[in-house]
């Protein structure tokens, strides 16, 4: 054979290949398959598990938030201690009754020892 009908065949050939090979609509469906013998020889084919699938087919990952969960209400506000200025005749035991506060938590609050001692003018906290 000459040169140039070698080139010719070649390319009629490789025209020929192109003109046979798959679409890309051909390839997303194609299934490989496994052949081989088992045993004595019988001839055995088989599908193999697809691990893709056709882009047509693909569906984009989603995000879906997670409810959240409400901040916990404030603790409940306490409401501030009330003050008092003891007057003349007052006793710390009147004070406790007319407040609702045990005697004790009362002396204690103010750091009061003696709780038959306490001063005109004297600011007492009165706990709640």
């Amino acid at each position: 054979m000459r040169p140039s009908i070698a080139s010719f065949l070649l390319v009629v050939l490789f025209m020929g290949l192109g003109a046979c090979s798959p679409s890309d609509e051909d390839i997303a469906t194609l299934v490989p398959t496994v052949s081989g013998s088992v045993g004595g020889g019988d001839s055995v084919s088989e599908e193999s598990p697809r691990t893709d699938s056709a882009p047509s087919d693909r569906v984009p990952p989603t995000w879906t938030p997670m409810p959240t969960a409400e901040p916990p209400p404030p603790p409940p506000t306490r409401a501030p201690d009330e003050t008092y200025v003891v007057q003349p005749g007052d006793t710390l035991a009147e004070l406790a009754t007319q407040f609702g506060v045990d005697l004790q938590q009362l002396a204690s609050t103010n750091n009061i020892q003696n709780i038959d001692i306490i001063e005109v003018g004297q600011v007492l906290i009165i706990p709640r």
